[in-house]
């Protein structure tokens, strides 16, 4: 039995298949669409698909003057239909202008809250600012205070060891002073008696 060939409409429904599916129309694409067939018999059908698509887009593209009589009567329904579109319009965009202002006022209103909310805080940051100086002012003769009643303590300290030091050696003094005149009244007492 002799074999039966790919059919010319097969060709191209596979042709129309592979573009429809934004996929480019190959030797190669058309085959895996169909299945079958040799790139001989495929390459004249595809060659005269290009040239009929190539052709097609060219009088699409061409431009075609349109009549002066239906240019009139298109301005004349334009003109109307813009009419017609204006006058429905026209409470929309009353309302829209009413909810424009309102919403203007709102943000002014807003603006204004802002600016005096903005003044405030400045006066606060000021007010902090100079609180800030303030205790910073105080802190810094705190400190030189501090140094001071430091460096006193320091020399009280030094003058209480000092003192220490001198009545130890005074009572020291005296301890040997007592011992002397008890040595010497136990003499005198020892002389008297013999």
């Amino acid at each position: 039995m002799p074999r039966v060939g790919v059919t010319e409409q097969q060709i191209l429904a596979a042709i129309e298949a592979v573009h429809a599916r934004g996929v480019k129309v190959t030797r190669n694409s058309v085959r895996d669409e169909l299945g079958t067939g040799s790139f001989g018999t495929l390459l004249p059908h595809i060659r005269a698909w290009k040239i009929k698509q190539s052709s097609s887009q060219e009088l699409l593209a061409a431009p075609v003057p349109i009549p002066e009589e239906i240019q009139t009567e298109f301005a004349k329904v334009w003109s109307i239909a813009q009419i017609l579109a204006l006058a429905e319009l026209a409470p929309q965009r009353e309302a829209l202008a009413i909810q424009a202002a309102g919403l203007k006022t709102v943000i002014e209103q807003a603006e204004d809250k802002n600016e005096e909310d903005m003044r405030e805080l400045e006066i606060q940051m000021d007010s902090l600012k100079t609180q800030l100086s303030e205790a910073n002012d105080k802190d810094k003769v705190t400190q030189t205070q501090l140094v001071k009643l430091s460096e006193e303590v320091g020399y009280l300290r030094a003058k209480l060891e000092a003192s220490e030091a001198m009545m130890g050696e005074r009572l020291a003094e005296k301890d040997a002073r007592i011992e002397l005149l008890a040595a010497s009244l136990a003499a005198a007492t020892t002389v008297k008696e013999s």
